[in-house]
């Protein structure tokens, strides 16, 4: 028995609390730290904990993608279908997908079915109703693991425009800048910068689906 659009949007909504949960047990009430001061001079145990607890994050956010993309396929009325979604992360580029099809299973891409229209996001590859289940379910491991990358980077800058560092000179981070300031970032974000600083205000929001419905 199939579950209807309403029963599939509140199962998506309790799954993504109970997996944004984790990710927030990992990262923001964690004790471990993704940004932080050390000279050039890394913590061992600090970030191989971190790792850890980001490799359950990932586990997590790929298990709500997996049921989003359930949803769709269920709720697509064509024989054969696909909905894939590929998200850039750090460290990886994070796939998932699924296919529903009558004969043959695909070899490639849309060899058997055709090919949602794909969105080109700051945050990866998927398409529109992947991008809206990320934007209209309130809460989900997507927006916690994403919105937990931008702080990083908020930190990383709000570190240097401190007295003791350059002082309100804020320019986009680099490998450079972090090395001088004696900067650590476990995970790399920073190379992110010019993407995901405003995903909370841009991506998350509407303004992102308003672009481009305008074609911009």
């Amino acid at each position: 028995m199939f579950l209807s659009q309403v029963e599939q949007f509140d199962y998506l909504k309790a799954l993504g609390q109970e997996t944004a949960s984790v990710v927030k047990e990992q990262f923001t009430e964690g004790s471990n730290l993704g940004v932080y001061e050390g000279d050039d001079t890394p913590s061992l145990k600090n970030d191989a904990e971190f790792l850890a607890g980001y490799m359950k994050a990932i586990d997590v956010t790929k298990t709500w993608l997996r049921a989003v993309l359930a949803a769709e396929v269920v709720g697509d009325a064509r024989e054969d279908t696909e909905a894939i979604v590929k998200l850039i992360l750090p460290d990886r580029e994070l796939e998932e997908s699924i296919y529903v099809y009558t004969d043959m299973p695909p070899i490639k891409e849309g060899e058997y079915c055709d090919m949602p229209e794909m969105l080109q996001t700051p945050i990866g590859e998927m398409d529109w109703f992947t991008y809206r289940m990320i934007v209209d379910v309130p809460v989900n491991p997507v927006k916690e693991l994403y919105c937990y990358f931008a702080d990083l980077i908020h930190q990383m800058h709000n570190i240097i425009i401190m007295p003791n560092h350059r002082d309100g000179d804020d320019n986009l981070l680099s490998e450079e800048i972090l090395e001088e300031e004696g900067i650590i970032d476990v995970l790399g974000v920073h190379s992110f910068d010019a993407m995901w600083y405003s995903l909370r205000d841009d991506f998350f929001t509407d303004k992102f689906a308003s672009v481009k419905e305008v074609g911009v």
